[in-house]
């Protein structure tokens, strides 16, 4: 199928088993994230990965490489594609964005201004997931991984787009979504 028939087709979320999505960002803790993630849940096919902008550096898999800088796209799934080489993974991952060079676009999709946020929203509206987890995306101004680069999210920690996530599916492990949205338990993830 080529990539502009991709385009104009949904997300076939009916094909994927794990209804737990995990979603990677660029924030200096994804790490110390990550690390709890792999204690509390042991076996990767139980939810799928959705990784952020240069977050595909990460030694994770992905399943979707996602970001609102459609020009970047491509870059984001090179760098993915250096690290399945490195790790032996297949190359099965796609890229979806809110414009640009992606396999799936989705303008319609809620962003403001994060790629973060534009990751669950195709996480809960494309892709029908029940549990998101956040790993690296505190929003709250925290240093990237990769540099001393900044977001300045004092302008939309508080904001309303935040808010109207339903809070019964999304879960951090730091920052100020940690505080808004609680830490992921077991608990939480068995129950429907």
């Amino acid at each position: 199928m080529r990539k502009a028939e991709r385009r104009r087709q949904a997300i076939n979320s009916a094909t994927l088993r794990p209804k737990t999505a995990v979603i990677l960002g660029t924030a200096s803790c994804v790490f110390d994230d990550i690390d709890q993630l792999n204690n509390l849940i042991h076996n990767r096919e139980d939810y799928i990965v959705l990784s952020v902008n240069f977050a595909t550096i990460l030694p994770v898999k992905p399943n979707y490489i996602v970001g609102i800088h459609g020009d970047y796209i491509d870059t984001y799934k090179a760098v993915a594609q250096i690290k399945a080489e490195e790790f032996g993974w297949a190359k099965d991952f796609y890229t979806v964005s809110y414009t640009g060079h992606a396999d799936y676009i989705y303008p319609e999709l809620e962003s403001e201004g994060t790629s973060g946020r534009f990751a669950i929203s195709v996480a809960l509206e494309k892709l029908n997931c029940t549990k998101i987890i956040l790993c690296g995306i505190p929003i709250d101004g925290t240093k990237r991984f990769y540099g001393d680069i900044r977001h300045d999210y004092a302008k939309i920690k508080d904001n309303q787009i935040w808010e109207r996530i339903d809070p019964t599916k999304v879960r951090s492990f730091s920052g100020n979504t940690l505080k808004r949205y609680g830490a992921p338990t077991l608990e939480w993830l068995q129950t429907h």
